[in-house]
């Protein structure tokens, strides 16, 4: 297990502005509100990554069992998409967090330089789960195995929510500074955890998406396919 708090998060105003505009010309408006959350973003962001490798023991009949070092064997009822992790040897489960200081400070903006800062956020948190991720690669590369993609329950279509427990029940996330709710959500709110597989039986060398399986597909502003 490791808590890492070390991570830089890179963001510019032009993909976020790119994010929210979709194509479309930016408002100068929302231009300059974007420029200014921004700066005020970059100050206010505690990322965080909490995680561990699991072995993968069996995947089929939609389910995955993992097994930590040391812990007993868990069942993940990943539902249609288990066949995501049919390559897997071992997985990465982390969890990411940004921190609460960014969702405070949203709260005490305009509507729209709060929304601005929402999204950032949300940004800022898959740059932190991007850092997760390439540790999967890296591990991958030096056992010249490949890589699957980050899957989340929730996210992923037909992995129910409470699966986040069984994920979780696996991190030492008090020391992390994150908790879990009994509805399976974590605290900070702009926080998120999953699993990236790795393996012989994967062709990739990098962390894919899933996109176009996730259950927010419709209404993600961020889509990507």
């Amino acid at each position: 297990m490791a808590i890492r708090r070390d991570m830089a998060v890179f963001l510019e105003a032009a993909e976020i502005t790119a994010a929210l505009c979709r194509g479309r010309p930016c408002p100068p408006l929302l231009a300059r509100t974007v420029e200014t959350a921004l700066e005020t973003a970059r100050k206010l962001l505690d990322p965080v990554i909490v995680d561990c490798w699991v072995a993968v023991a069996a995947v089929g009949d939609g389910r995955a069992v993992v097994q930590a070092e040391g812990d007993r064997q868990r069942i993940l009822q990943i539902g249609p998409h288990a066949r995501l992790l049919a390559g897997a040897r071992q997985a990465l489960v982390a969890a990411v967090s940004i921190g609460s200081r960014l969702d405070e400070a949203a709260g005490r903006k305009s509507r729209l330089e709060g929304y601005v800062l929402d999204c950032i956020g949300v940004m800022a948190l898959g740059k932190v789960a991007d850092a997760a991720a390439a540790k999967a690669e890296a591990e991958a590369g030096s056992r010249q195995w490949g890589v699957g993609p980050r899957i989340s329950p929730g996210s992923l279509a037909g992995w129910p929510m409470e699966d986040v427990h069984v994920l979780c029940g696996m991190l030492p996330l008090a020391e992390a500074g994150l908790k879990l709710s009994a509805q399976g959500v974590i605290d900070p709110l702009k926080s998120a955890v999953g699993l990236i597989g790795i393996g012989p039986g994967y062709g990739g060398s990098t962390v894919g998406s899933v996109c176009h399986l996730c259950r927010h597909r419709e209404a993600c502003w961020r889509r990507r396919g």
